[in-house]
């Protein structure tokens, strides 16, 4: 088989397997408490009407990743 043809081959491949990265987000923050300022720790983050959720760590973080492209509340 010809090299150029072979690396065009897997140029192609590689571009389709990378498609599914793009168009997806994160969303990411610290969750404090509005009076104490303390981190709840525990806490789940959610986008309603889907499956996508995080809890919250013991520093207060979290983080929801492979957010598909669209508006969320």
């Amino acid at each position: 088989m010809n090299k150029n043809f072979t690396k065009e081959i897997l140029f192609l491949f590689l571009f389709i397997l990378s498609s599914g990265i793009y168009g997806q987000g994160t969303l990411s923050g610290i969750v404090t408490d509005s009076l104490t300022s303390d981190f709840l720790v525990g806490t789940n983050v959610y986008l309603k009407g889907t499956a996508l959720v995080a809890a919250v760590n013991i520093e207060g973080e979290y983080k929801i990743t492979r957010i598909p492209e669209g508006k969320y509340t």
